[in-house]
């Protein structure tokens, strides 16, 4: 069995007085209205490249708490480096 998989797109940069909290906050507030019980949320878009590795950690580490099995975001040079 293969998991739903719902995307969220992150658009933009956090500014100088938000946090990857203040985010997620905010990401768990829209996903659980989306009701993600049970799926694998993939975070895309432009917006990703801005956030840290501990930003994205952060945000996938929260997943229980918006109700997704897991949150996972696309390997790119930030990860590899």
């Amino acid at each position: 069995v293969i998991p739903e998989v719902v995307g969220y797109e992150l658009v933009g940069t956090l500014g100088d007085c938000v946090t990857s909290t203040d985010l997620v906050l905010t990401i768990t507030k829209n996903l659980r209205d989306l009701g993600v019980v049970g799926k694998f949320v993939e975070f895309f878009g432009e917006g990703v490249s801005s956030l840290s590795i501990a930003d994205r950690a952060t945000i996938s580490n929260m997943c229980p708490e918006y109700g997704a099995t897991v949150g996972f975001f696309p390997v790119d040079k930030r990860v590899i480096a």
